[in-house]
């Protein structure tokens, strides 16, 4: 991309997928990735970690009503 045009006209978009990323990563394939890449290191260690359905179910129980309570 444009770097010139997303640190001057485009910065409130870069602002917006930043802060998608920390907040509510794990609901997105931006978040998820470092999930897996988490995942995968600690299955090769031989530690039991759920996949991707599995990180999903646990964002969506913990993440989602803290994302609604952040948002009121």
């Amino acid at each position: 991309g444009n770097a010139e045009m997303l640190m001057g006209v485009g910065s409130r978009i870069l602002i917006a997928i930043n802060a998608g990323t920390c907040f509510l990563g794990a609901l997105s394939y931006i978040g998820s990735a470092t999930n897996l890449l988490v995942r995968n290191v600690a299955v090769d260690n031989g530690v039991m970690m759920p996949g991707f359905v599995g990180y999903l179910g646990w964002s969506f129980v913990i993440l989602l009503p803290l994302f609604v309570l952040d948002t009121l």
